[in-house]
């Protein structure tokens, strides 16, 4: 996708451009009811984050989300993930209650599409202790930073051997911040 490439390289205005009659397109072609359409409005969301314009963010979410609930498709791992989206701007909006409860319903459907080995499940919960931590709710935080540990420690014994050199690599590189938070989270206790 053409705006995709344009957010990645910080193209943002090009972007939004782009995203924005590319919206136009697939609403009169399609309907809003269409899977392109919901998924062009989490690419805007996705813009709106990079932006920091927060709101139009979460307004763009939410708008996906809802699409996707009136379309059944709200057990879906794309319906997790676009509630991981949202999760992560009301992070930024500093709104943690909401953030914790959206993150747990990702999390949830993850669990139950997968379960609790999955490392999509595994992300929202460590990302739920992160947010406890942040909100200053230690005991929280260190349930689900524990359990969250537990259940990478889980992945890495049962996929290591398995794993090219490569793919190590590429596990230790996407995780390597959370156990640096881990880390920080039991040096501060």
């Amino acid at each position: 996708n053409y705006a995709i490439l344009f957010i990645q390289f910080d193209y943002l205005d090009e972007a939004e451009t782009v995203l924005l009659r590319a919206e136009q397109i697939y609403l009169k072609k399609l309907g809003e009811n269409n899977q392109r359409y919901s998924n062009c409005l989490s690419n805007l969301s996705s813009l709106y984050l990079h932006k920091k314009n927060y709101n139009k963010a979460l307004e763009y979410t939410n708008r996906s989300l809802r699409l996707m609930e009136s379309n059944g498709a709200d057990k879906t791992d794309k319906y997790a993930s676009y509630l991981s989206v949202r999760g992560s701007i009301e992070v930024e909006m500093d709104e943690y209650d909401s953030a914790i409860n959206t993150y747990k319903q990702s999390a949830n459907i993850y669990k139950t599409l997968f379960s609790e080995k999955d490392f999509n499940y595994v992300d929202m919960i460590f990302n739920i202790a992160t947010i406890y931590d942040v909100a200053k709710k230690p005991k929280q935080a260190r349930s689900y930073f524990l359990k969250s540990m537990y259940n990478y420690k889980q992945i890495i014994e049962n996929n290591f051997v398995s794993m090219s050199e490569e793919e190590k690599y590429d596990f230790y590189a996407t995780n390597n911040l959370k156990l640096h938070l881990f880390y920080d989270f039991v040096t501060r206790m």
